[in-house]
């Protein structure tokens, strides 16, 4: 198992940043969320003529190849940023859910309008939906917050029909969409109804299950970095504004308080990073230990997130609550991520499960070691 990226991966993540310092700001992102639109969609057809949607898609399906551990970094740079493009939606989840299924059929019809940026899609978990009914071949119902929802033309979604459990892929381009009041104010979330919208059932049975957990699991990963991002960059701003900042004849870094304080968020994005590297090295060579490696990850990334978003303000103060601060969007951004495919309760209770599957699956010497 490699805990490690090559300087190759290292500079297509580099390259990233560069596009997005030079292309996208949270000034352009308040624009874009104030447009009709809700969303900047000349930044995305910019990144999806540069080719950045097909990082996690197959060549022979418009991609660049699957590099899982690529997109890993690009999805903590992307974290790092504040463009408003459902980037993690659709690029760090449904292209990857929709690979998972391994059918070339499905993915050939897909996937390259997905690297073009013409597909836009996203993973709604089952705990998303007021109602959902499928049957003939068409979905009804009410998905409330859906993140991105404006700019999403399709979802992937776990229902049942007859009793029978099924992954589905939704169209929903038809579908009636109403703004909600959203926790992230970058990337906003909409209520989606569903009337007749056609449906392609992906798996189903014993398979269905199995399969929307493997994509659950993949999608928390990359949400994983793209929360160690973020909480990279709001420490790094923290540490920027108390550097600078001064008080009493000193800068406010100097003061104990405040530098202990740091000090542990440091230490919490830390660990936070080093439970994704190890959740991405599983997700590259199909470790058996995915879901643990991935709860792991998702759960301390979700903590140092809301730590260094938090101390970030408290730092900045007063600056720091008001909307138009940076600071004021990563804090929502850190507690809307934290809920997204379920909550920090949640994935404690995921790698509780996977800690005793595998106990229980393991050997005498196993244990032992």
């Amino acid at each position: 198992m490699r805990l490690s990226f090559t300087a190759d991966q290292q500079e297509i993540a580099a390259e990233f940043v560069r596009v997005l310092s030079a292309e996208a700001s949270s000034e352009r992102a308040r624009k874009a969320v104030a447009s009709s639109k809700g969303w900047d969609s000349a930044l995305w057809q910019e990144l999806a003529g540069l080719g950045w949607f097909g990082l996690g898609i197959d060549e022979r399906f418009g991609g660049l190849g699957r590099d899982y551990l690529t997109l890993c970094l690009v999805a903590e740079a992307f974290g790092a940023n504040l463009a408003a493009i459902p980037f993690a939606s659709s690029a760090l989840g449904f292209a990857d859910a929709i690979a998972t299924i391994e059918d070339e059929v499905i993915a050939r019809s897909i996937l390259p309008s997905v690297a073009a940026g013409k597909v836009i899609g996203a993973i709604v978990p089952a705990e998303n939906w007021d109602r959902l009914d499928i049957q003939g071949g068409r979905a009804r119902g009410v998905a409330s917050a859906v993140p991105d929802g404006a700019a999403l033309t399709h979802l992937i979604t776990l229902g049942s029909h007859a009793g029978t459990q099924q992954v589905v892929l939704i169209e929903i381009e038809q579908c009636v969409r109403r703004k909600v009041d959203s926790l992230d104010r970058v990337n906003l979330a909409c209520a989606i109804e569903l009337d007749d919208a056609p449906v392609r059932i992906l798996a189903e049975r014993s398979d269905a299950q199995a399969i929307w957990s493997r994509m659950i699991d993949r999608h928390a990963i990359y949400l994983a970095f793209m929360q160690v991002g973020g909480a990279s960059a709001a420490l790094r701003a923290a540490c920027d504004y108390v550097g600078q900042r001064y008080a009493f004849g000193r800068a406010l870094g100097s003061f104990q308080g405040i530098k202990h304080g740091l000090a542990d968020v440091y230490a919490a994005v830390e660990v936070a990073r080093s439970n994704a590297w190890y959740a991405a090295a599983c997700l590259d060579i199909g470790n058996y230990k995915l879901t643990l490696a991935a709860a792991a990850a998702r759960v301390s990334a979700t903590e140092a997130f809301r730590r260094a978003a938090r101390a970030n303000i408290h730092y900045q103060g007063g600056l720091g609550v008001t909307q138009e601060a940076d600071a004021h969007l990563y804090y929502r951004r850190a507690q809307a991520l934290g809920m997204t495919i379920g909550n920090p309760a949640v994935w404690r209770e995921r790698f509780l499960q996977a800690s005793l599957a595998l106990r229980n699956a393991a050997t005498p010497l196993d244990r032992a070691a």
